[in-house]
């Protein structure tokens, strides 16, 4: 780990955490380090924390830093900004669903804010909310005829709407997905849920239910490329600020086979933001993670898809041809339809080249061709390890 991974880490620790900073921190603070420190921590979606943890503790003054004082003063503004619109979005969701009768659990963020010293503190560019697949079309419908969203378009586990403000909506209806069967006991989570209050459309999941999903979903990422240091955080705040049965936490991860994953994970944030002694293993993913930012990096995604096997040509022949389970969502016409499969496919095409996708495929096609065997072989040590 590079030092401004570890100052942004432990700005973040003292702001959320209540973890004290290191005497000599102020020693570290030159105009480079600053600019390597926003750039890094807005890559991970924690400018704001770091922001916040910089003014309160004098390290960071308009007169001394003016242009590093804006920036994170920025960050800080548009995290505020997100989270009244998030909220403000949420409640009127909330309303209308009401109104249609329509059941509905938020998800992610919206649930776990509650719990950070200061809700704005845990930011998000969308806000997650699941209802149940048969009022599906009634929810999109409500949305987009009540508050006037705009539809974005259909994935295997969601609809992306836009609010007319701009706000970012996922609506899922369920919270597996095609490529990660092996987290299907979230298919049946409406028979865990409970209404926040008597007679309410608003539901809640259990806490170890809640958990599951969190690590579920970071595994999900961590496949995909990465998942940043914001669900490490999560991850903090739901073992130190939820009340719990970590038993039953632990019963229900081992049940659904994400048992090494968490153990894993759980590790990495106490040695992150509890200030734990670092192991190997911790190091490693530290590296993976750290690497990636919020999403996760193009490489990262590479070398996990082909450690599970895949030859250099088997991944640019997968990324050319998508497989149908998966085409299908942005297709929607070929559930009834599979035979127009390689028309699609060729529609696909056209849009990645004159919708500037282009660009990134060849990218992403030289890193394939690129990749080391030893990112390779420490991807495939990381799957092995952690039973993904």
């Amino acid at each position: 780990m590079v030092s401004e991974q570890k100052l942004m880490l432990e700005l973040v620790a003292w702001k959320v955490c209540g973890r004290a900073l290191s005497e000599n921190i102020s020693e570290e603070l030159s105009e480079e380090r600053l600019d390597l420190l926003h750039y890094l921590s807005k890559g991970h979606g924690i400018a704001h924390i770091v922001g916040a943890s910089l003014f309160e503790n004098g390290l960071l003054t308009e007169e001394k830093n003016g242009v590093f004082w804006n920036k994170f003063l920025n960050s800080q503004l548009a995290a505020v900004n997100s989270y009244e619109r998030s909220n403000l979005e949420l409640s009127e969701i909330g309303k209308a669903f009401s109104q249609a009768e329509i059941k509905y659990i938020p998800l992610k963020g919206s649930v776990i804010r509650e719990y950070y010293p200061e809700p704005w503190l845990r930011n998000s560019c969308d806000t997650d909310i699941l209802v149940k697949e048969a009022e599906l079309d009634m929810a999109v419908n409500c949305l987009t005829e009540k508050l006037g969203y705009s539809y974005m378009g259909k994935s295997s586990h969601d609809v992306s709407l836009f609010s007319p403000g701009g706000h970012h909506i996922e609506l899922h209806y369920r919270l597996s997905e095609p490529d990660t069967e092996k987290f299907s006991l979230l298919e049946s989570v409406w028979n865990y849920a409970f209404p926040d209050t008597e007679g309410s459309l608003f539901y809640r999941l259990p806490d170890e239910i809640f958990y599951y999903y969190h690590i579920a979903h970071m595994a999900k990422h961590f496949l995909h490329g990465g998942c940043g240091v914001r669900p490490f955080l999560d991850l903090w705040i739901m073992n130190h600020k939820m009340e719990h049965d970590f038993n039953k936490r632990l019963s229900i991860i081992s049940n659904g086979g994400l048992s090494s994953f968490e153990k894993a994970s759980r590790s990495l944030s106490e040695v992150w933001f509890s200030g734990e002694n670092e192991s190997e293993l911790d190091n490693a993913i530290s590296m993976y993670v750290l690497t990636g930012g919020v999403y996760g990096s193009l490489e990262n995604s590479i070398s996990i898809i082909r450690a599970k096997k895949l030859s250099r040509f088997g991944y640019a022949v997968s990324r050319i041809f998508l497989p149908y389970d998966s085409l299908k969502y942005s297709y929607p016409v070929l559930i009834k339809h599979k035979w127009l499969t390689p028309f699609c496919e060729t529609v696909r095409w056209l849009r990645l080249i004159f919708s500037g996708g282009f660009k990134r495929s060849v990218k992403e096609l030289k890193i394939n061709k690129g990749l080391s065997y030893d990112k390779l072989d420490a991807a495939q040590k990381l799957l092995d390890i952690l039973e993904l």
